[in-house]
């Protein structure tokens, strides 16, 4: 009988990571069996890892048993199998959340144009973008692959720089730390469409890479920053509470820096962004295509941007699955280097 793979890491430490496998159950009535061709891994996924339990990222794929947990990941998957679902073929592919493994269950709903969402039980309290997918055809593998790694980070840039662009209206100066990240690189390039000027924050070691990607007004260390206007906003990505109390106001991103507690906004001038709530107010807005076309639009320039200075690693297996997780998560990983798995 064929086995599901599944990469599953410990809960509370998630450098701590194995590898399993498990029979391959067959779809029930309304489920398609998919199997998941690549998914990228990335400092958003550490993210997902350290708000599992505090935005509810483990409950989207259960994992084999408590204190486990199956890491959401961006990836491509293809369907092999299913049981009374209309819409949907073998064959079809599909871009979306999946778990770090080798197959995937998914109870969808109806497809309309392009899209489904997965109505799987256990999906159904959580948030509405993140169980959606998209119906696509085959692309050119970089294309692809650039896609899994940038899409969804570039996704979160561009919600942040909208709600920055609408909240400060007069351009004040925006201060990202974890430069070196793609989440903020993306941040830069779109900042820099609207004329809003730039500082990077990163460590000594990243800052001529950094300042080489020609996306910041500035490049300083992290011991070199402090603010020097009443406008500037700070947007933490790396999870910096240290630095939070130089600046009139911060909002809070991620953690690359790998502390759950630095996402804990502990004054009044910071806040944490929520990018599904700023999907709402959009949606509610603008209605949710016009949304989508303007991110589109948005991300097919900035793909072509990317595309020059992203380099693509490749990994099949288990053991080199855990090699990646584990490098990524120990911060290892250089910063213009985006990571494609394959269970």
């Amino acid at each position: 009988m064929p086995s599901r793979v599944d990469l599953e890491v410990k809960r509370t430490e998630p450098g701590r990571a194995r590898v399993i496998e498990r029979p391959l159950e067959p779809p029930d009535e309304g489920e398609v069996l998919v199997h998941v061709e690549r998914f990228g891994v990335s400092a958003n996924n550490v993210t997902y890892a350290l708000l599992g339990e505090t935005l509810r990222y483990w409950d989207f794929f259960p994992a084999s048993e408590d204190g486990w947990g199956r890491i959401p990941a961006w990836g491509y998957a293809r369907v092999v199998a299913g049981n009374g679902v209309d819409g949907l073929a073998v064959g079809d592919r599909l871009y979306g959340y999946v778990p770090m493994s080798s197959h995937l269950h998914l109870t969808p709903g109806p497809v309309r144009g392009d899209y489904l969402r997965d109505v799987s039980p256990h999906r159904l309290g959580l948030p509405p973008a993140y169980n959606a997918y998209q119906v696509v055809d085959e692309r050119s593998e970089r294309e692809e692959d650039v896609t899994l790694l940038l899409r969804p980070l570039f996704t979160l840039a561009w919600l942040l720089a909208d709600d920055l662009v609408s909240t400060e209206p007069n351009g004040g100066r925006v201060v990202i730390t974890s430069a070196s990240s793609k989440t903020a690189l993306a941040l830069a390039y779109l900042l820099r469409a609207h004329g809003v000027p730039t500082v990077g924050v990163t460590s000594p070691a990243k800052v001529d890479f950094v300042a080489g990607s020609g996306l910041f007004d500035r490049t300083a260390a992290y011991d070199e920053i402090t603010a020097t206007g009443s406008d500037e906003v700070l947007v933490d990505i790396a999870g910096a509470p240290h630095l939070r109390p130089r600046f009139p106001r911060s909002v809070l991103v991620g953690m690359t820096h790998g502390d759950a507690a630095a996402m804990e906004a502990s004054d009044t001038d910071s806040v944490v962004f929520s990018a599904v709530d700023r999907i709402a107010a959009r949606s509610r807005e603008w209605g949710g295509r016009e949304l989508r076309q303007r991110m589109d639009a948005s991300w097919t320039d900035f793909l072509e941007h990317a595309t020059g200075w992203i380099r693509i690693r490749r990994a099949s297996g288990a053991e080199a699955a855990l090699e990646v997780w584990r490098s990524v998560v120990a911060g290892a990983a250089p910063a213009d280097i985006g990571n494609v798995l394959t269970l």
